[in-house]
């Protein structure tokens, strides 16, 4: 039943309001990492350069983890912002 708007919109609120379950946590890992070579070719960056890594681990009530992701971004196109909610 996952929809294109669905996940253009939030696939968090999909797992919440649509398949009713609760998720628990996110653990998010913030690093500076030099690019590997595909991303040096298709980024036209070098040895020298670095990319900001953002790790995902995030997991529902039940403990189980339903993301897992990895991504590389330009540092000055990187920002990150976080709110911490204690329901």
């Amino acid at each position: 039943g996952l929809k294109k708007e669905d996940l253009e919109r939030s696939i968090y609120a999909y797992i919440q309001d649509k398949l009713n379950f609760k998720i628990h946590s996110a653990f998010v890992k913030v690093t500076g990492v030099r690019p590997n070579q595909l991303e040096k070719e298709e980024m036209n960056l070098s040895d020298h350069d670095f990319l900001m890594e953002a790790e995902r681990v995030s997991s529902l009530d039940s403990c189980q983890t339903f993301e897992y992701s990895i991504a590389h971004h330009l540092p000055e196109a990187f920002d990150f912002e976080t709110v911490i909610f204690n329901n």
